[in-house]
């Protein structure tokens, strides 16, 4: 049968002292997050997913009214040396419109650009129209994650970001400003594509 997983969030970081913020147990592959109402939509390509970094941006954007899932961080997609988690095969994506939302240190973090290419590859060659998302830096340069910025701006702000998605080459040219010499470009284009 399907192994149960738990991932636990750990409120006091010092408890265990390893820094680690959730827990799982040991050898388990990582799994997706999907609630109970996308779950209820997997199969249904005419649904929008948006795929973001955890749990629980995964529930904000739900409750913001969209269908979202959560990875185990911007590599939780993967397990380690095999391909694509098997959650995946639950999932029909063949034609169906898939957002990237990554957090806003998806511009200025090379190792969370490489994973973004390397999730938009997996998701074409499944054959999803991938679209990717950017979420602004907060006051004085914070990283924000989907649900800091539903709690900051509200789904109205959200939902205009989501529909101003992109396919990535395009979503890329959306961050180049006129006038802006090029230290100021932070994406790595060999990171991504």
């Amino acid at each position: 049968g399907d192994t149960p997983f738990l991932r636990c969030r750990i409120d006091d970081l010092k408890f265990f002292g390893n820094g680690a913020k959730y827990l799982t147990a040991a050898g388990l592959p990582n799994r997706l997050y999907i609630s109970w109402a996308t779950h209820a939509i997997l199969q249904d390509v005419h649904v929008p997913l948006i795929f973001v970094e955890g749990e629980k941006k995964a529930m904000a954007i739900g409750q913001a009214g969209h269908h979202a899932i959560g990875l185990v961080g911007v590599y939780g997609f993967l397990i380690k040396d095999a391909g694509l988690l098997l959650d995946f095969d639950s999932i029909k994506l063949k034609g169906r419109s898939v957002v990237i939302c990554f957090d806003s240190d998806l511009r200025t973090n090379s190792d969370v650009q490489r994973a973004l290419g390397r999730l938009v590859r997996e998701l074409e060659r499944l054959q999803a129209k991938v679209l990717v998302m950017w979420l602004p830096m907060g006051k004085d340069g914070q990283k924000l994650g989907a649900d800091d910025f539903l709690v900051q701006q509200g789904p109205e702000a959200f939902n205009k970001l989501v529909a101003e998605a992109q396919p990535l080459p395009d979503a890329i040219l959306q961050l180049i400003k006129p006038n802006q010499a090029p230290g100021e470009f932070e994406i790595n284009l060999a990171s991504i594509l």
